[in-house]
Formats: structure tokens, sequence, C-alpha cells
């Protein structure tokens, strides 16, 4: 069981690295039902980023090999809100369902460290799928930013630069060290696809800082590490634009 554990330990940090295809191939190279569950989750991710084929079979699959686990309904949560999120769709329905399955995973799933994901991705939906639920969601990105792992953390401090840069009272100064803050962490937790979307949202300070040459040497960066990794949708949009409107 140990070498099965370190299997797919490895599998998650090639995830997180975005290689997601060689992740799940490790997965599928192994026989125990735990492979199929990472393998989804690797498959979720993915989709995240490059809008992966295939994720609704590859949940069903681990479905089947291991039930409705918390983790399978973490997947299963994040990927239906990635649905929305590359498709732009807010149909009411569809997005209090979004927040009220992280709602629920942050009652009910007993490990903290999975829990303090749901939180975050429940306080996200707050700001992304709503226009009056900002005050709701910056208050629940500060209360897991105190226990937060420091991958998580860079996902908490991203939103809440955010809160401090585009909203009415925030503190522009603050807002760009915890952006950098941000950035830090996901280099140093290996996490590539992260570090792309992060340094998009860099490009876009410097430039509204008055920097477009500084803006587009990030952008120009952060557009390598996605054409790497494969990544599309809206972060790549983001570059592209960062990069049209810094042309020399």
């Amino acid at each position: 069981m140990c070498g099965v554990d370190a299997t797919l330990r490895a599998a998650r940090l090639l995830g997180r690295a975005g290689r997601w295809t060689e992740g799940i191939q490790l997965c599928e190279s192994m026989q125990a039902p735990e492979a199929r569950l990472v393998a989804a989750v690797l498959a979720a991710d993915s989709y995240f980023f490059a809008g992966r084929d295939g994720v609704a079979e590859a949940l069903d699959r681990a479905r089947e090999a291991v039930g409705e686990v918390d983790e399978w309904r973490f997947a299963d949560a994040k990927y239906r809100y990635g649905i929305l999120l590359r498709t732009g769709d807010r149909d009411p329905e569809k997005c209090r369902a979004a927040t009220g399955r992280f709602a629920t995973l942050a009652r009910e799933v007993a490990d903290d460290g999975l829990r303090g994901w749901a939180r975050f991705y429940h306080a996200v939906t707050l700001d992304v799928l709503y226009e009056d639920r900002h005050d709701e969601a910056r208050a629940e990105l500060e209360d897991v930013r105190k226990t937060a792992e420091p991958y998580l953390l860079s996902y908490v401090l991203r939103h809440l630069a955010f809160h401090e840069l585009e909203g009415p009272t925030g503190d522009r100064a603050l807002g760009a060290d915890l952006a950098w803050q941000s950035l830090t962490l996901r280099l140093a937790c290996g996490a590539m696809p992260e570090t792309a979307a992060q340094m998009e949202y860099v490009a876009e300070i410097r430039q509204r800082d008055g920097d477009p040459a500084g803006a587009r040497r990030i952008a120009e960066q952060a557009l390598a590490i996605c054409d790497e990794l494969g990544m599309s949708g809206p972060i790549r949009a983001a570059l592209d634009e960062v990069l049209a409107t810094t042309a020399p």
C-alpha cells in the first residue's frame, strides 16, 4: 500500500505541475480503486485550465470504484463550477447549485484540508457568480486564510488581492503585495498552471500602473507556460488581451 500511496502522490504532483495527462496515465497504470479517484481529480483540474474532454466519464469511473467519497464530491463540484466559468453561463439556478455544493462540502467534509478548499471555493462562487455577495466572500476568504497551507494560501491571497485592487475601499499597495505573495507561493509549490494565471494578473497590475513594457514581459512569460501546458480559456484570453494592448 505504501507503494500505491507514493505513486498516487507522484501523480498528484504531476497534476500540480500541469502535466495532467502524464499524471492520469500514471494512475491508469495501477489497479488500485483509489487510482481512478486521483485520475478523476486530475481530469477535473485539467478542465479548469485546459478544457479537457472526458471529465464526466472519469468521474463516473471513479464513482464506480470508490463511491461518492468526499474528494469525489469536491472534484465533481469543481468540474461543474468550471463549466460555468469556461462557458460564461450565469443561469441563477445553476449558480445557486454551484454555491450550494461547496457550502454542503464545507459543512460535511471531515478532512481539515479538503474542508478548507471547499470553503475557499464557496467564497469564490459568491465573488464570481453574484454581483452583491462580495462582502460575504471576502469575510470567508479572510477566515480560510488563518489556517490555509501554502498551496491553498496562494489561492486565497490571489482573491484577497483582487478585493484590495478592485474593491471600493481597497488598498492598492496591499493588493499588489498580496498578488506577489500569491505568485511566490505558487512557484514554491510547483503549481505551474496557477503560476501562469497569477503572472497574467500581475501583468494586468503592471499595465494599470503605467508600465506596459513590464506588463508585456510578464505576459509573454506566462504565455510560454500556457503553450507548454496546453492551457486555454479565460486565462489565455486575458493574456492575449494584455499582449494586444501593450504592443510596441
